[in-house]
Parts: C-alpha cells; structure tokens; sequence
C-alpha cells in the first residue's frame, strides 16, 4: 500500500487555536486532499497524459490499433502488429492446403499465404483476444516479433493471425470499448467521493478497485483501491507515488488547513461581537 506522510510544520499550533474544531478540519482536510489525489492520478493515468479528455480517449485507441495492426505495407495488407486483415472477397477466394493457405497474389507476382494455423477468417472476439494477450511480455506490452513476412522464392508467409473485416470490425469494436480501464479503477472512490471522471471511464463501473473511510477517536482515514491488472503493471504505482509526493499536493494540504482555521477564528469574532 502506498502513502505519504506530509510535515504540516507551523500549521499544527495554529490548529491548537481552535482545538473543537480541529478533528473536523483535519476531516476535511483529508477528504479534499484525497479528491484532488483522485483528479490528479486519472489525469495521469495512460492514454491521458495530463488532462482526462476527448483527446486522450482518441490516443488510447490508435495506440491500439497501431498495436494490432502495425504500419502499414505495401499490397493489401499491414506489416508487423498481431493480426492482418483482408477483404471478405478475398479471403473468399483463398485456397487452403494441409498445411498453407494461398491468400492471393500481387500484380509483381508475389503470392501471398500464411500456414493453416495462422488463417483464421472467422475468428471469433474470444479467439482474436486470446491470440492478442499471448503476445503479451512481461512488462505487459505487446510483441510484434516475427509479426512480418517470411520471403521463401516468390512467396511472402504471413505470420500474424489472418482474419477477415467483419472478423476484425467485431473485435475492434469489443477492444477499443475497454479504453479507459485503468484509470476506471479509480471509479469506486470517485463515485464515494463525489468525482466524475468522463464518460470513457466511467463505463467501467466500480467494481474494479475500492474505497474505505474510516473514523475513529482522534483517527479519520481514507484508502484507495484501484484493481486493474490491465496495463503495465509496474507504471500505476509509480504514477500514484508522483501524485502523492508532489509540491503541489502538499501546498494544496496546507492551504485548506490554513483557510479552515481562518474562517474558523472569523466565525468565533463575529459570534463574539453579537
């Protein structure tokens, strides 16, 4: 579990001023603080890179599809990525060996196939998402190794997952709907705690992570929890220590302190003038 510990310095003998008050103070203090943790680590967590939005919603899902797909080659089809997708037409009109699949042929004369195991032209969205995780490395992001053309004479062998268009428009359409994911772990606190995340993320429900507060004589606590295995699984951790180690996350602290007491010692004046 992660936490940070934050030295409040000359702003503990200003809370002793008003010692009624200073269980609730502290209260809010950490309410607020960990509401503007929540904004600050959604607004870092991949694809956003500052800032929650529209923008990086788009970001997330072309760093998909250039995963999936990789860059573009000549012909007909993509080099590298996980899968290469045909025309229905064409893959209408491969013909299947024992152990190779002719897909067609290029106006250079180039044939193009891929081994039997590879063609997949139905395949469904549990298959095309097996296929996509196994190329997964530790470090959680996808391997394209060996994701291009095996030249053997005038034929090119494909060695990613061949599938048709209506095969790739169905699993695109389930993989690009799970953008948002990791920082929909955070959803759980952010409803509790009165945040709203945008609507990419907050499809994901809440029962990816976790909220508990906690109060108690001379205690008040509040942990976060955010469940997701999807993503790298080291760079979550490392966002949140930024988030809670940060300047302004500190002056933020201190500040609410400061302006709880002040309105506090306002409100104790005004009482005692009337």
């Amino acid at each position: 579990m992660l936490s940070c510990k934050v030295h409040l310095g000359d702003v503990m003998w200003r809370l002793k001023k008003v010692p009624e008050h200073s269980a609730r103070i502290i209260e809010q203090v950490v309410e607020t603080d960990a509401k503007g943790f929540l904004r600050d680590i959604i607004a870092i967590t991949p694809p956003s890179m500052g800032k929650a939005d529209k923008q990086s919603q788009k970001r997330g899902e072309m760093a998909i599809i250039h995963e999936l797909l990789g860059q573009k080659g000549s012909g007909n089809f993509r080099t590298g990525g996980v899968f290469v997708v045909l025309d229905d037409d064409i893959m209408a009109k491969a013909t299947q060996k024992e152990e190779y699949v002719r897909l067609f042929a290029s106006k250079d004369g180039k044939v193009y196939g891929c081994d039997t195991r590879f063609y997949r032209p139905n395949a469904t969205v549990d298959e095309m998402f097996d296929y996509h995780q196994s190329k997964r490395q530790k470090n959680r992001k996808v391997s394209t190794a060996g994701g291009r053309t095996r030249d053997i004479g005038r034929w090119k062998y494909i060695d990613q997952m061949v599938v048709s268009t209506t095969a790739w428009k169905r699993y695109l359409k389930f993989i690009l709907a799970r953008v948002g994911m990791l920082a929909g772990g955070f959803n759980a606190a952010a409803k509790q705690l009165g945040i709203s995340p945008p609507a990419w993320i907050k499809r994901h429900g809440t029962n990816r992570g976790a909220v508990s507060i906690k109060r108690s004589r001379g205690h008040f606590s509040i942990t976060i929890s955010n469940r997701v295995k999807y993503g790298n699984r080291n760079d979550l951790p490392r966002r949140m220590k930024f988030v809670l180690a940060s300047d302004k996350r500190k002056k933020r602290i201190v500040h609410r302190i400061k302006a709880e007491i002040r309105a506090v010692l306002k409100k104790q004046k005004l009482t005692a003038r009337n």
